[in-house]
């Protein structure tokens, strides 16, 4: 009497086949078979009565093994394999189907979506962009930096260029960080024209009164220009200006403000000043053409005992247009013709300027070196440093004097 075998469970997967019969005895064989082994096959194989050929199918390939099925079993498996795999070819051809009909859908989407943005739009998009390339805080003061995209494109009016200005002012606002600014064409004309080494004002170097909880309170005079407009009127540093042509300051910006104090030649401003407990005074300045001479230099002799032991020579600059850096190598050889043994670079009230004329400056009194790193979100992006071929004083002690602090090189 031929063994009888019935199946009583039959499975598989990606990983492993389940066999599990029962024979004649009520005792069950199970096996768990790997799609690239058959050898475990061989004790069902001495079980059975006969062996067919049957296919594994997985969502992506077909491969054939030998197994195990009882003869009453087969044509059951038979008809179960052949529906499974046109069951699957069917799920296949649909997926494959709709996978291309929603990659059509997101194409065209974003097609419309690219012809929906206006050339405003874009122009914000374009500032929106700076900030996320170079900006140093990742977390963006704290916010979602793409959803204020997403939001400011759908919420903030940009159908004039005035009003995409005031959008790109508002988010850059969100960053609560006054040392990110956007300048508008002119004002960014303005602040080129300021670095030229001539203009028409009334020759003051103004900088932001900062209120103590950071809010910005008023202009405040970091230095006048030696003989222009405002120092032959007594301006000083330090006063505040309080309105220019009776229009206050509260909250104005140094562009602003610059935009106000220049203006035709021989024409007239008004400042409202104040310092410490006096009272405010009214000054009238007529604008005239003012040579921004950065540098002022002097020799300074310390006696000791009735005689000369020490010649300083005192460089004054007061910003970094493009005439500083020359400036400051003419003072340094009128001063070595002096025979100084030392020198003072004096950078008090500096009101700053061109980036590359401080790197000139920075040559000519240091040998090889570092000059400075420039890192943004992503670390250092640009490193300065001189060889030592355009030094020019390097020899001499040097002393660096900026507010509030004093240097020494």
């Amino acid at each position: 009497m031929a063994r009888k075998h019935l199946w009583s469970h039959f499975s598989f997967d990606r990983k492993q086949i389940t066999l599990q019969l029962r024979n004649g005895n009520g005792v069950k064989i199970t096996s768990r078979v790997l799609p690239e082994s058959i050898s475990h096959f061989s004790e069902l194989q001495k079980q059975s009565d006969r062996f067919v050929q049957c296919w594994q199918f997985f969502p992506f390939t077909l491969s054939k093994f030998e197994c195990v099925i009882h003869p009453e079993k087969y044509a059951q498996v038979e008809r179960w394999r052949k529906k499974l795999k046109r069951r699957c070819s069917i799920f296949l051809i649909g997926s494959a189907i709709a996978l291309v009909f929603m990659m059509s859908i997101s194409v065209n989407m974003n097609k419309n979506a690219s012809r929906a943005l206006t050339e405003e739009n874009l122009l914000f998009l374009e500032a929106w962009r700076t900030i996320d390339r170079a900006y140093i805080d990742k977390t963006f003061n704290g916010q979602r930096w793409f959803r204020y995209r997403e939001d400011a494109l759908r919420q903030e009016p940009m159908n004039t260029r005035e009003e995409t200005y005031a959008a790109i002012r508002k988010m850059l606002a969100t960053l609560d960080d006054p040392f990110t600014r956007f300048l508008e064409p002119e004002k960014f004309k303005s602040l080129r024209s300021g670095t030229t080494g001539a203009l028409t004002g009334v020759g003051l170097e103004v900088g932001i009164d900062m209120a103590s909880n950071g809010v910005s309170a008023n202009l405040i005079v970091i230095s006048p220009v030696a003989g222009g407009p405002a120092d032959r009127a007594g301006v000083m540093p330090g006063d505040k200006i309080l309105a220019i042509n009776g229009t206050s300051t509260q909250g104005m910006g140094l562009y602003d403000a610059a935009e106000q104090l220049q203006g035709p030649e021989d024409s007239v401003v008004e400042l409202t000043l104040h310092k410490g407990d006096s009272e405010s005074r009214i000054v009238s300045l007529k604008r005239e053409k003012i040579t921004l001479n950065p540098v002022s230099w002097n020799l300074c002799e310390v006696s000791r005992n009735g005689k000369i032991s020490s010649r300083i020579g005192y460089i004054r600059l007061t910003t970094f247009n493009q005439n500083a850096s020359g400036a400051v190598k003419e003072a340094i050889e009128t001063l070595r013709e002096n025979n100084v043994n030392s020198f003072v670079l004096d950078l008090r009230n500096n009101s700053g300027g061109l980036f590359p004329e401080g790197i000139k400056i920075a040559k000519i009194w240091l040998d090889k070196s570092v000059i400075v790193y420039i890192c943004d979100s992503k670390g250092i992006r640009d490193i300065y440093e001189t060889d030592g071929t355009e030094a020019v004083a390097t020899s001499e002690p040097l002393v660096v004097l900026v507010s509030n602090d004093l240097f020494y090189c």
